[in-house]
Protein backbone atom coordinates (compact mmCIF):
# COMPACT_ATOMS: atom_id res chain seq x y z
CA UNK A 1 0.00 0.00 0.00
CA UNK A 2 1.38 3.66 -1.06
CA UNK A 3 1.65 5.69 2.05
CA UNK A 4 2.29 9.50 2.04
CA UNK A 5 5.47 11.04 2.55
CA UNK A 6 4.67 12.07 6.59
CA UNK A 7 5.72 10.30 9.17
CA UNK A 8 3.47 7.69 10.74
CA UNK A 9 2.65 9.60 14.62
CA UNK A 10 4.19 6.48 17.01
CA UNK A 11 2.15 6.79 20.31
CA UNK A 12 4.73 7.37 22.67
CA UNK A 13 7.78 10.15 21.66
CA UNK A 14 6.97 13.58 22.13
CA UNK A 15 4.23 13.18 24.76
CA UNK A 16 4.02 13.18 28.28
CA UNK A 17 3.98 10.11 29.19
CA UNK A 18 1.17 8.27 31.18
CA UNK A 19 1.61 6.93 34.73
CA UNK A 20 2.96 3.09 34.22
CA UNK A 21 1.01 0.53 35.11
CA UNK A 22 0.62 -1.51 38.09
CA UNK A 23 2.30 -4.64 38.57
CA UNK A 24 -0.22 -7.08 36.77
CA UNK A 25 -2.53 -4.45 35.53
CA UNK A 26 -3.32 -4.29 31.89
CA UNK A 27 -3.30 -0.58 30.55
CA UNK A 28 -7.09 -0.81 30.48
CA UNK A 29 -7.24 -0.39 34.13
CA UNK A 30 -7.08 3.61 33.38
CA UNK A 31 -9.85 3.55 30.93
CA UNK A 32 -12.71 2.95 33.84
CA UNK A 33 -13.97 6.09 33.94
CA UNK A 34 -16.43 6.89 33.08
CA UNK A 35 -17.39 3.29 34.11
CA UNK A 36 -21.05 3.15 31.86
CA UNK A 37 -19.26 3.97 28.69
CA UNK A 38 -18.54 1.25 26.09
CA UNK A 39 -14.88 0.34 26.09
CA UNK A 40 -14.16 1.66 22.50
CA UNK A 41 -15.70 5.09 23.65
CA UNK A 42 -12.78 4.89 26.63
CA UNK A 43 -10.32 4.10 24.64
CA UNK A 44 -11.32 6.59 21.87
CA UNK A 45 -11.26 9.06 24.41
CA UNK A 46 -7.73 8.39 25.85
CA UNK A 47 -6.47 7.89 22.56
CA UNK A 48 -7.31 11.75 21.63
CA UNK A 49 -6.33 12.99 25.05
CA UNK A 50 -2.91 11.12 24.70
CA UNK A 51 -1.89 11.26 20.90
CA UNK A 52 -4.36 13.09 18.62
CA UNK A 53 -4.38 16.35 19.97
CA UNK A 54 -1.01 16.71 20.15
CA UNK A 55 -0.63 15.40 16.24
CA UNK A 56 0.82 17.51 13.60
CA UNK A 57 -2.18 18.06 10.96
CA UNK A 58 0.65 16.33 8.46
CA UNK A 59 1.16 13.38 10.55
CA UNK A 60 -0.04 10.05 10.10
CA UNK A 61 -1.90 8.55 13.17
CA UNK A 62 -1.29 5.54 15.28
CA UNK A 63 -2.39 2.23 13.25
CA UNK A 64 -4.96 -0.18 14.76
CA UNK A 65 -1.97 -2.67 15.18
CA UNK A 66 -0.10 0.42 17.40
CA UNK A 67 -3.47 1.16 19.32
CA UNK A 68 -4.59 -2.47 19.96
CA UNK A 69 -1.10 -2.74 21.44
CA UNK A 70 -0.99 0.12 23.45
CA UNK A 71 -3.99 -0.48 25.14
CA UNK A 72 -4.15 -4.33 25.46
CA UNK A 73 -7.48 -4.93 23.09
CA UNK A 74 -8.67 -6.61 20.05
CA UNK A 75 -8.02 -5.08 16.80
CA UNK A 76 -11.71 -4.63 15.66
CA UNK A 77 -11.71 -2.78 19.68
CA UNK A 78 -9.27 -0.28 18.05
CA UNK A 79 -11.21 -0.11 14.76
CA UNK A 80 -14.26 0.79 16.79
CA UNK A 81 -12.33 3.61 18.69
CA UNK A 82 -11.31 5.32 15.87
CA UNK A 83 -14.93 5.14 14.48
CA UNK A 84 -16.77 6.57 17.55
CA UNK A 85 -13.67 9.48 16.97
CA UNK A 86 -14.93 9.74 13.01
CA UNK A 87 -18.53 9.76 14.12
CA UNK A 88 -17.39 12.65 16.43
CA UNK A 89 -15.31 14.43 13.71
CA UNK A 90 -12.49 14.39 15.44
CA UNK A 91 -10.71 12.22 12.98
CA UNK A 92 -10.80 10.94 9.26
CA UNK A 93 -9.60 8.48 7.03
CA UNK A 94 -7.53 8.91 4.18
CA UNK A 95 -8.18 6.10 1.13
CA UNK A 96 -4.46 4.08 0.66
CA UNK A 97 -3.37 5.86 3.82
CA UNK A 98 -4.63 5.67 6.98
CA UNK A 99 -6.02 7.91 10.19
CA UNK A 100 -5.67 11.93 10.37
CA UNK A 101 -6.66 14.66 12.22
CA UNK A 102 -10.14 16.00 10.84
CA UNK A 103 -9.39 19.30 8.81
CA UNK A 104 -5.96 19.27 8.10
CA UNK A 105 -4.67 19.41 4.20
CA UNK A 106 -4.05 15.63 4.14
CA UNK A 107 -7.83 15.01 6.12
CA UNK A 108 -9.40 17.38 3.60
CA UNK A 109 -8.38 16.17 0.74
CA UNK A 110 -10.47 13.13 1.05
CA UNK A 111 -12.64 13.19 4.13
CA UNK A 112 -14.01 10.33 4.54
CA UNK A 113 -17.31 11.19 6.24
CA UNK A 114 -18.42 12.46 2.78
CA UNK A 115 -21.18 9.88 1.49
CA UNK A 116 -22.75 9.37 -1.91
CA UNK A 117 -24.22 12.19 -3.45
CA UNK A 118 -27.67 12.00 -4.39
CA UNK A 119 -28.42 12.38 -8.57
CA UNK A 120 -31.31 13.96 -10.07
CA UNK A 121 -34.26 11.63 -9.77
CA UNK A 122 -36.82 11.16 -13.21
CA UNK A 123 -39.16 13.61 -12.55
CA UNK A 124 -42.02 11.41 -14.12
CA UNK A 125 -43.71 8.07 -13.00
CA UNK A 126 -42.13 5.34 -15.26
CA UNK A 127 -43.42 1.63 -15.60
CA UNK A 128 -40.39 -0.61 -13.90
CA UNK A 129 -38.22 -3.25 -16.09
CA UNK A 130 -35.93 -4.50 -13.47
CA UNK A 131 -36.33 -8.26 -13.09
CA UNK A 132 -34.27 -9.90 -16.24
CA UNK A 133 -31.11 -7.32 -14.80
CA UNK A 134 -31.91 -8.49 -11.08
CA UNK A 135 -32.13 -12.14 -11.88
CA UNK A 136 -29.04 -11.89 -14.74
CA UNK A 137 -26.74 -10.91 -12.03
CA UNK A 138 -27.70 -12.94 -8.61
CA UNK A 139 -27.73 -16.17 -10.86
CA UNK A 140 -24.39 -15.17 -11.59
CA UNK A 141 -23.22 -15.62 -7.82
CA UNK A 142 -24.22 -19.31 -8.30
CA UNK A 143 -22.64 -20.17 -11.42
CA UNK A 144 -19.19 -20.28 -10.24
CA UNK A 145 -17.72 -20.59 -7.10
CA UNK A 146 -16.67 -16.64 -5.87
CA UNK A 147 -16.76 -14.51 -2.90
CA UNK A 148 -20.13 -12.99 -2.63
CA UNK A 149 -20.63 -9.74 -1.59
CA UNK A 150 -23.50 -9.03 -3.88
CA UNK A 151 -26.70 -10.66 -1.89
CA UNK A 152 -27.97 -9.31 1.08
CA UNK A 153 -27.69 -12.40 3.16
CA UNK A 154 -25.93 -12.37 6.27
CA UNK A 155 -23.43 -15.50 6.73
CA UNK A 156 -24.28 -18.08 8.64
CA UNK A 157 -22.12 -17.21 11.61
CA UNK A 158 -24.07 -14.18 12.09
CA UNK A 159 -27.59 -15.60 13.11
CA UNK A 160 -28.44 -17.50 16.00
CA UNK A 161 -28.67 -20.83 14.10
CA UNK A 162 -27.55 -23.08 17.14
CA UNK A 163 -30.57 -21.83 19.00
CA UNK A 164 -32.80 -22.26 16.37
CA UNK A 165 -31.71 -25.93 15.91
CA UNK A 166 -32.16 -26.36 19.10
CA UNK A 167 -36.35 -25.48 18.74
CA UNK A 168 -36.96 -27.13 15.79
CA UNK A 169 -35.63 -30.62 17.20
CA UNK A 170 -38.06 -30.31 20.15
CA UNK A 171 -40.80 -29.06 17.50
CA UNK A 172 -40.25 -32.09 15.38
CA UNK A 173 -40.92 -34.30 18.77
CA UNK A 174 -44.92 -33.38 18.03
CA UNK A 175 -44.99 -34.26 14.71
CA UNK A 176 -48.94 -34.34 14.50
CA UNK A 177 -49.46 -30.94 15.71
CA UNK A 178 -46.23 -29.30 13.56
CA UNK A 179 -46.37 -31.56 10.16
CA UNK A 180 -50.08 -33.00 10.03
CA UNK A 181 -52.20 -29.57 8.40
CA UNK A 182 -51.94 -26.65 7.25
CA UNK A 183 -51.82 -23.73 9.47
CA UNK A 184 -54.77 -20.82 9.68
CA UNK A 185 -54.19 -18.44 6.71
CA UNK A 186 -53.62 -15.74 8.99
CA UNK A 187 -50.40 -17.23 11.00
CA UNK A 188 -50.19 -19.70 13.80
CA UNK A 189 -52.08 -18.56 16.78
CA UNK A 190 -48.67 -18.74 19.20
CA UNK A 191 -46.87 -16.97 16.56
CA UNK A 192 -49.12 -13.78 16.83
CA UNK A 193 -49.44 -13.48 19.86
CA UNK A 194 -45.71 -13.76 19.99
CA UNK A 195 -45.27 -11.55 17.80
CA UNK A 196 -47.84 -8.99 18.76
CA UNK A 197 -45.97 -8.83 21.96
CA UNK A 198 -42.60 -7.99 20.65
CA UNK A 199 -44.00 -5.50 18.53
CA UNK A 200 -45.39 -4.15 21.59
CA UNK A 201 -41.94 -3.16 23.18
CA UNK A 202 -41.42 -1.44 19.75
CA UNK A 203 -44.41 0.36 20.54
CA UNK A 204 -46.94 -1.09 18.16
CA UNK A 205 -50.00 -1.89 19.93
CA UNK A 206 -52.04 -4.57 17.99
CA UNK A 207 -54.16 -7.65 18.36
CA UNK A 208 -52.79 -10.61 17.42
CA UNK A 209 -55.30 -11.45 15.07
CA UNK A 210 -53.85 -8.12 13.64
CA UNK A 211 -51.22 -9.70 11.98
CA UNK A 212 -51.02 -11.48 9.24
CA UNK A 213 -48.62 -14.02 8.77
CA UNK A 214 -46.43 -13.44 5.66
CA UNK A 215 -43.22 -15.81 2.92
CA UNK A 216 -41.11 -13.33 4.16
CA UNK A 217 -41.83 -9.40 3.79
CA UNK A 218 -41.22 -9.64 -0.02
CA UNK A 219 -44.86 -11.38 0.27
CA UNK A 220 -46.10 -8.74 2.86
CA UNK A 221 -44.89 -6.29 0.62
CA UNK A 222 -46.90 -7.42 -2.17
CA UNK A 223 -50.33 -7.83 -0.30
CA UNK A 224 -50.00 -4.45 0.85
CA UNK A 225 -49.53 -2.89 -2.09
CA UNK A 226 -52.47 -4.93 -4.15
CA UNK A 227 -54.97 -3.25 -1.29
CA UNK A 228 -53.99 0.02 -2.09
CA UNK A 229 -53.48 -0.67 -5.87
CA UNK A 230 -54.46 -1.30 -8.77
CA UNK A 231 -52.32 -1.30 -12.26
CA UNK A 232 -51.63 1.77 -13.63
CA UNK A 233 -51.41 3.68 -10.43
CA UNK A 234 -48.34 5.10 -8.84
CA UNK A 235 -46.14 4.16 -5.93
CA UNK A 236 -43.30 6.74 -4.52
CA UNK A 237 -40.23 4.77 -3.61
CA UNK A 238 -37.18 6.05 -2.05
CA UNK A 239 -33.84 6.39 -4.53
CA UNK A 240 -32.14 4.31 -4.79
CA UNK A 241 -34.45 1.56 -3.51
CA UNK A 242 -33.99 -2.43 -3.01
CA UNK A 243 -34.77 -3.93 -5.89
CA UNK A 244 -37.15 -6.03 -4.76
CA UNK A 245 -39.40 -3.29 -4.27
CA UNK A 246 -38.90 -3.02 -7.99
CA UNK A 247 -39.88 -5.99 -9.02
CA UNK A 248 -43.14 -6.36 -7.29
CA UNK A 249 -43.81 -2.53 -9.15
CA UNK A 250 -43.28 -4.46 -11.93
CA UNK A 251 -44.94 -7.16 -11.38
CA UNK A 252 -48.27 -5.71 -10.90
CA UNK A 253 -47.98 -3.32 -13.54
CA UNK A 254 -47.68 0.06 -11.15
CA UNK A 255 -45.80 3.05 -11.62
CA UNK A 256 -42.61 3.94 -10.37
CA UNK A 257 -41.94 7.73 -8.78
CA UNK A 258 -38.64 8.39 -7.81
CA UNK A 259 -37.91 10.54 -5.05
CA UNK A 260 -33.95 11.51 -4.48
CA UNK A 261 -33.25 10.13 -1.05
CA UNK A 262 -29.79 11.10 0.99
CA UNK A 263 -28.17 8.55 2.84
CA UNK A 264 -27.74 11.13 5.66
CA UNK A 265 -31.71 12.47 5.83
CA UNK A 266 -33.54 10.13 4.54
CA UNK A 267 -36.15 10.62 1.54
CA UNK A 268 -36.55 14.09 0.46
CA UNK A 269 -39.95 15.32 1.85
CA UNK A 270 -39.69 18.88 0.01
CA UNK A 271 -40.22 16.99 -3.36
CA UNK A 272 -42.44 14.21 -2.16
CA UNK A 273 -44.55 17.20 -1.15
CA UNK A 274 -44.03 18.53 -4.76
CA UNK A 275 -44.80 15.36 -6.70
CA UNK A 276 -47.84 14.49 -4.58
CA UNK A 277 -49.54 17.93 -5.08
CA UNK A 278 -48.95 17.44 -8.93
CA UNK A 279 -50.16 14.00 -9.16
CA UNK A 280 -51.82 11.22 -7.52
CA UNK A 281 -49.39 9.38 -5.47
CA UNK A 282 -51.06 5.87 -4.03
CA UNK A 283 -48.49 4.87 -2.24
CA UNK A 284 -45.61 5.34 -0.78
CA UNK A 285 -43.27 2.52 0.14
CA UNK A 286 -40.29 3.45 2.48
CA UNK A 287 -37.10 1.35 4.22
CA UNK A 288 -36.89 3.93 7.14
CA UNK A 289 -34.43 2.01 9.59
CA UNK A 290 -31.18 0.48 7.92
CA UNK A 291 -32.47 1.32 4.29
CA UNK A 292 -31.53 -0.90 1.55
CA UNK A 293 -28.90 -0.03 0.04
CA UNK A 294 -28.05 3.08 1.98
CA UNK A 295 -28.32 2.07 5.34
CA UNK A 296 -29.59 5.21 7.36
CA UNK A 297 -32.11 5.50 10.04
CA UNK A 298 -34.60 8.30 9.63
CA UNK A 299 -35.18 11.04 12.24
CA UNK A 300 -37.92 10.87 14.18
CA UNK A 301 -39.19 14.41 12.98
CA UNK A 302 -38.72 13.19 8.85
CA UNK A 303 -41.06 10.45 10.01
CA UNK A 304 -43.57 11.89 11.72
CA UNK A 305 -43.84 14.75 8.65
CA UNK A 306 -43.72 11.69 6.38
CA UNK A 307 -46.90 10.21 8.11
CA UNK A 308 -48.79 13.63 7.83
CA UNK A 309 -47.73 14.08 4.53
CA UNK A 310 -49.49 10.95 3.50
CA UNK A 311 -52.31 11.30 5.50
CA UNK A 312 -52.96 14.89 3.78
CA UNK A 313 -52.99 13.10 0.34
CA UNK A 314 -54.49 10.56 1.00
CA UNK A 315 -51.51 8.11 0.13
CA UNK A 316 -51.29 5.00 1.71
CA UNK A 317 -48.07 4.36 3.54
CA UNK A 318 -46.04 0.89 3.42
CA UNK A 319 -42.73 0.79 5.34
CA UNK A 320 -40.21 -2.36 5.51
CA UNK A 321 -38.70 -2.98 8.62
CA UNK A 322 -36.87 -5.41 8.05
CA UNK A 323 -33.83 -4.24 9.81
CA UNK A 324 -35.53 -2.69 12.77
CA UNK A 325 -33.74 -4.79 14.96
CA UNK A 326 -30.71 -4.40 13.50
CA UNK A 327 -30.02 -1.21 14.39
CA UNK A 328 -26.43 0.12 15.68
CA UNK A 329 -28.28 2.93 18.04
CA UNK A 330 -28.19 1.93 21.78
CA UNK A 331 -31.65 3.39 22.29
CA UNK A 332 -34.68 2.12 20.88
CA UNK A 333 -35.64 2.97 17.48
CA UNK A 334 -39.34 3.61 16.43
CA UNK A 335 -41.06 2.37 13.53
CA UNK A 336 -43.29 4.75 11.48
CA UNK A 337 -46.65 2.55 12.58
CA UNK A 338 -45.83 3.04 16.42
CA UNK A 339 -45.66 6.52 15.62
CA UNK A 340 -48.96 6.82 13.36
CA UNK A 341 -52.18 8.25 14.62
CA UNK A 342 -54.17 8.16 11.63
CA UNK A 343 -53.99 4.53 10.54
CA UNK A 344 -52.13 5.31 7.21
CA UNK A 345 -49.06 3.12 7.66
CA UNK A 346 -48.69 -0.71 6.74
CA UNK A 347 -45.70 -2.44 8.07
CA UNK A 348 -44.25 -5.58 6.81
CA UNK A 349 -41.53 -7.16 8.81
CA UNK A 350 -39.59 -10.47 8.24
CA UNK A 351 -36.79 -12.29 10.43
CA UNK A 352 -34.83 -13.09 7.52
CA UNK A 353 -31.67 -10.92 7.88
CA UNK A 354 -31.70 -11.51 12.08
CA UNK A 355 -32.45 -15.25 12.35
CA UNK A 356 -33.05 -17.50 9.31
CA UNK A 357 -33.18 -16.88 5.71
CA UNK A 358 -35.05 -20.10 4.72
CA UNK A 359 -37.28 -19.92 7.53
CA UNK A 360 -39.17 -17.30 4.98
CA UNK A 361 -41.36 -16.25 8.33
CA UNK A 362 -42.45 -12.86 7.77
CA UNK A 363 -45.69 -10.58 8.59
CA UNK A 364 -48.04 -7.41 7.62
CA UNK A 365 -49.77 -5.17 9.60
CA UNK A 366 -52.17 -3.77 7.96
CA UNK A 367 -53.41 -0.17 7.87
CA UNK A 368 -56.77 -1.45 6.41
CA UNK A 369 -58.67 -4.67 7.01
CA UNK A 370 -56.79 -7.77 8.00
CA UNK A 371 -59.74 -10.01 6.50
CA UNK A 372 -58.95 -8.49 3.10
CA UNK A 373 -55.64 -9.10 3.38
CA UNK A 374 -55.89 -12.85 5.03
CA UNK A 375 -58.14 -13.52 1.65
CA UNK A 376 -55.63 -12.47 -0.73
CA UNK A 377 -53.15 -14.62 1.10
CA UNK A 378 -55.27 -17.49 0.92
CA UNK A 379 -55.39 -17.03 -2.55
CA UNK A 380 -51.58 -16.68 -3.25
CA UNK A 381 -50.23 -19.64 -1.26
CA UNK A 382 -52.92 -20.90 1.92
CA UNK A 383 -50.59 -20.33 4.73
CA UNK A 384 -46.38 -20.49 5.92
CA UNK A 385 -45.21 -23.61 6.76
CA UNK A 386 -46.50 -24.53 10.24
CA UNK A 387 -43.10 -25.78 11.99
CA UNK A 388 -41.26 -22.44 10.66
CA UNK A 389 -43.81 -20.49 12.17
CA UNK A 390 -43.16 -22.27 15.47
CA UNK A 391 -39.39 -22.32 15.57
CA UNK A 392 -39.93 -18.16 15.12
CA UNK A 393 -43.00 -18.55 17.89
CA UNK A 394 -40.63 -19.91 20.27
CA UNK A 395 -37.03 -18.22 20.04
CA UNK A 396 -39.15 -15.03 20.57
CA UNK A 397 -41.44 -16.60 23.74
CA UNK A 398 -38.51 -17.98 24.94
CA UNK A 399 -36.22 -14.42 24.51
CA UNK A 400 -33.78 -16.20 22.21
CA UNK A 401 -34.16 -14.14 19.25
CA UNK A 402 -34.14 -10.90 21.30
CA UNK A 403 -30.94 -12.04 23.84
CA UNK A 404 -28.80 -12.74 20.04
CA UNK A 405 -30.02 -9.98 18.19
CA UNK A 406 -28.71 -7.04 19.89
CA UNK A 407 -25.45 -9.03 19.45
CA UNK A 408 -26.05 -9.54 16.22
CA UNK A 409 -26.21 -5.58 15.52
CA UNK A 410 -23.13 -5.36 17.38
CA UNK A 411 -21.37 -7.36 15.23
CA UNK A 412 -23.15 -5.98 12.14
CA UNK A 413 -21.80 -2.75 12.97
CA UNK A 414 -17.92 -3.70 13.34
CA UNK A 415 -17.50 -5.34 9.81
CA UNK A 416 -19.16 -2.73 8.61
CA UNK A 417 -17.09 0.05 9.74
CA UNK A 418 -14.16 -1.97 9.04
CA UNK A 419 -15.54 -3.14 5.79
CA UNK A 420 -15.72 0.51 5.18
CA UNK A 421 -12.29 1.24 5.73
CA UNK A 422 -11.35 -1.39 3.39
CA UNK A 423 -12.79 0.22 0.39
CA UNK A 424 -11.60 3.33 1.46
CA UNK A 425 -8.14 1.93 1.35
CA UNK A 426 -8.03 -0.11 -2.01
CA UNK A 427 -10.57 2.20 -4.26
CA UNK A 428 -9.52 4.85 -6.18
CA UNK A 429 -9.09 7.72 -4.26
CA UNK A 430 -12.33 10.25 -4.51
CA UNK A 431 -14.77 7.43 -3.31
CA UNK A 432 -17.55 8.15 -1.16
CA UNK A 433 -19.07 5.20 1.08
CA UNK A 434 -22.19 5.33 3.03
CA UNK A 435 -22.33 5.60 6.97
CA UNK A 436 -24.76 3.25 8.12
CA UNK A 437 -26.65 3.05 11.16
CA UNK A 438 -28.34 -0.38 11.06
CA UNK A 439 -27.86 -3.82 8.99
CA UNK A 440 -24.93 -4.68 6.82
CA UNK A 441 -23.92 -3.33 3.40
CA UNK A 442 -22.76 -0.55 2.39
CA UNK A 443 -23.68 2.09 -0.93
CA UNK A 444 -20.26 3.40 -2.81
CA UNK A 445 -20.36 6.18 -4.80
CA UNK A 446 -17.05 5.72 -7.60
CA UNK A 447 -15.29 8.45 -9.05
CA UNK A 448 -15.29 9.13 -12.45
CA UNK A 449 -14.61 8.08 -14.88
CA UNK A 450 -15.54 4.06 -13.03
CA UNK A 451 -18.86 2.76 -13.54
CA UNK A 452 -20.08 -0.16 -12.19
CA UNK A 453 -21.30 -2.52 -14.69
CA UNK A 454 -17.78 -2.84 -16.63
CA UNK A 455 -16.60 -3.00 -12.86
CA UNK A 456 -18.66 -5.96 -12.34
CA UNK A 457 -17.53 -8.31 -14.90
CA UNK A 458 -13.96 -7.58 -14.42
CA UNK A 459 -14.43 -8.38 -10.11
CA UNK A 460 -16.52 -11.91 -11.54
CA UNK A 461 -13.14 -12.57 -13.58
CA UNK A 462 -11.31 -12.53 -10.54
CA UNK A 463 -13.84 -14.23 -8.45
CA UNK A 464 -15.58 -11.79 -6.60
CA UNK A 465 -19.53 -10.11 -6.59
CA UNK A 466 -20.63 -7.21 -5.89
CA UNK A 467 -24.28 -5.52 -7.06
CA UNK A 468 -24.16 -2.83 -9.21
CA UNK A 469 -26.29 0.21 -8.55
CA UNK A 470 -27.89 -0.12 -11.82
CA UNK A 471 -30.21 -2.33 -9.96
CA UNK A 472 -31.54 -0.20 -7.75
CA UNK A 473 -33.26 2.29 -9.67
CA UNK A 474 -36.15 1.75 -12.84
CA UNK A 475 -33.73 4.95 -14.30
CA UNK A 476 -31.32 3.24 -16.71
CA UNK A 477 -27.95 4.94 -15.62
CA UNK A 478 -29.16 6.73 -12.93
CA UNK A 479 -26.95 4.97 -10.34
CA UNK A 480 -23.85 3.79 -13.04
CA UNK A 481 -21.14 4.82 -10.91
CA UNK A 482 -22.70 2.80 -7.47
CA UNK A 483 -22.47 -0.39 -5.91
CA UNK A 484 -23.62 -2.36 -2.70
CA UNK A 485 -21.36 -4.13 -0.99
CA UNK A 486 -22.63 -7.04 1.98
CA UNK A 487 -19.87 -6.51 4.46
CA UNK A 488 -21.17 -9.71 6.59
CA UNK A 489 -21.77 -11.97 3.86
CA UNK A 490 -18.35 -14.28 4.79
CA UNK A 491 -15.97 -14.20 7.42
CA UNK A 492 -13.69 -11.24 7.22
CA UNK A 493 -10.64 -12.08 5.55
CA UNK A 494 -13.12 -13.14 2.83
CA UNK A 495 -14.64 -9.65 2.74
CA UNK A 496 -11.44 -8.04 2.87
CA UNK A 497 -9.81 -10.52 -0.04
CA UNK A 498 -12.97 -9.37 -1.71
CA UNK A 499 -12.39 -5.67 -1.68
CA UNK A 500 -8.83 -6.05 -2.26
CA UNK A 501 -9.85 -7.74 -5.59
CA UNK A 502 -12.20 -5.60 -6.56
CA UNK A 503 -9.59 -2.34 -5.76
CA UNK A 504 -7.06 -4.77 -8.49
CA UNK A 505 -9.74 -4.24 -10.79
CA UNK A 506 -9.52 -0.22 -11.53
Amino acid sequence: MPETQAPEHKLQPELQPEPQPKPHQSPMHELNHPPEQPLYQQVGRKLYQQVIRHANPEQKLPSLRLVAEQFDISLSSAQSAYQYLIDQGLVVVRPRSGYYLAGSPSSAKGNQRLQPQIPPANPAAERVKVSDLVIRMLSMGREHPLINLGTAVPEPALLPLEALAKIQRQISRKPQWAYGGYSPSGGEPLLQQALSQHLSHQGVQCAPDDLLITNGCTEALRIALTECTKPGDVVAIESPTYFTILQQLESLGLKALEIPTSPETGIDLDHLATMMSAIKVNACVVNPVGHNPLGFVMQEQQKTDLIELCYRHGTRLIEDVICLDLAYADRPVRSLRSMDPYGVVSQCGSFSKSMSPSLRVGWLLPAGDTASATARKFQNNVSVSTPCQLSVAYMLEQGLYQRSVRKIASQHKLRVHQTREWVLRYFPEGTRVSLPEAGFVLWVELPEPFMAMPLHQKALEKGVMFLPGDVFSPTSDLYSRYLRINCCACPEEEVLEGIKRIGRCF
